[in-house]
Formats: structure tokens, sequence, C-alpha cells
């Protein structure tokens, strides 16, 4: 698979994921504004708005399930929202970074979260980015955006929305028309 250098953050949480054996699967919320991501291995479920809250979800899990009761068949499930967050703060702070939360005085009602070690600083609209964040420094380092990561991922659509496809990849062909399709290239020719 072809290599990629200056990659995004959303690239970096993928190939971090993958590398902890998850598989992929992404889908439109119900205003299509936004994507639900979820991250799936058969000792672990997430679900998050992006990447980065995933690998933030993933940091958390141990603390998560020793908050509760399971029994032995219990497969964590660990959704991104507000009760995950003092986790994520927890978490940093067991790194031993200072967590503190500010509020950004050219955006009245917005709190921006940071956390703070060795003369760095680093900040997130809310404790799961923070975290996540976080997370990806430690693991790819400062430079991460020329970290060697696969040029492009397979993420399948979340099973039962097979009707949205097509508004999120595109034309669904069948294997006929594949077949037809590559035919037409090798002849130089376009549908």
């Amino acid at each position: 698979m072809e290599k990629q250098i200056n990659c995004t953050l959303t690239d970096i949480c993928i190939d971090y994921l993958v590398k902890n054996n998850f598989q992929l699967s992404i889908e439109p919320n119900n205003e299509w504004s936004e994507w639900n991501w979820q991250a799936e291995r058969e000792d672990l479920i997430l679900y998050a708005t992006d990447p980065i809250r995933l690998v933030a979800l993933y940091m958390i899990r141990d603390d998560w399930v020793s908050d509760r009761e399971v029994d032995k068949d219990y497969i964590p499930v660990i959704a991104d929202d507000g009760n995950t967050y003092r986790y994520a703060v927890c978490k940093l702070v067991q790194w031993g970074y200072t967590v503190s939360r500010v509020e950004d005085s050219a955006d009245f009602g917005v709190y921006e979260w940071l956390a703070e070690k060795d003369g760095k600083t680093y900040s997130a609209e809310a404790p799961l980015g923070l975290l996540g964040f976080v997370t990806i420094m430690r693991a790819y380092g400062e430079d991460w955006t020329c970290s060697d990561v696969a040029k492009s991922f397979s993420i399948n659509p979340i099973p039962g929305r097979l009707d949205d496809i097509e508004l999120i990849w595109g034309k669904t062909l069948d294997l006929d028309q594949i077949e037809q399709d590559d035919e037409c290239r090798q002849r130089g020719k376009r549908i």
C-alpha cells in the first residue's frame, strides 16, 4: 500500500486504531452534517463523532470497565458523551499533565481545554479531543504529521445502512458492472 507524508490528524488516528486491531465503520448522523464513527474489535466497541475521540475512548477503556460490574461475557461499549469527560481528564492527570479549562474571551461561551507538561501545552474544545491528541503525540511524536501511514484506508459502512451507500460512497455497482468497467479501462474507454 502506498504511504504518505504530511498526514492529517484523521489519518494518524485511523492508523493508530487499525494498528490496535480495530475495524472501522462510518455513517452519516441524522442531520448529514457530521459522521458517526465506530471502532470495533472482539473485546471492545467505541462510538464517536471523529477518529480522535475514538482514540481517546480507547485510552479510557480500562478505567471505564473497572467502574462497572461486569459479567464474563461483557463487551464494553463506550460512546462519545459527557460522561466520558471525567475519565479523559483523569487519564491525562495520570500521565502527569496539568489539565485546565479556560473560556475563550473572543468567542463567549466556548471553552478550551488545556493539558500542560514539560513546558508544552496542548489544547482542544473537549476533554476527549484533548486526550486523543495527547495520545497521538505520545505514540507518534511531535512530528506526527510526517508519520509514514497508509495513504488510503478501507472503512466499511455500518450494517443496516446499505440504502445510503450510494449517498456516502458514490454509485453502487454489481459485479457485472465492475467487470465491464475494467474491460473499458483496459481498452481506454469510459462508460
